[in-house]
């Protein structure tokens, strides 16, 4: 199971840097303005 792995990795490696963004622009944000695009 080498392709296990492989495709495990991939999919952890995808999940980061799709998340990172928002996070990275949530975290710039002011808090009252990150609460109001919430909605």
């Amino acid at each position: 199971p080498p392709m296990v792995l492989e495709v495990l990795l991939i999919a952890i490696v995808t999940t980061t840097l799709a998340s990172f963004y928002p996070a990275w622009r949530a975290s710039r944000m002011e808090i009252v303005e990150a609460i109001r695009h919430a909605r």
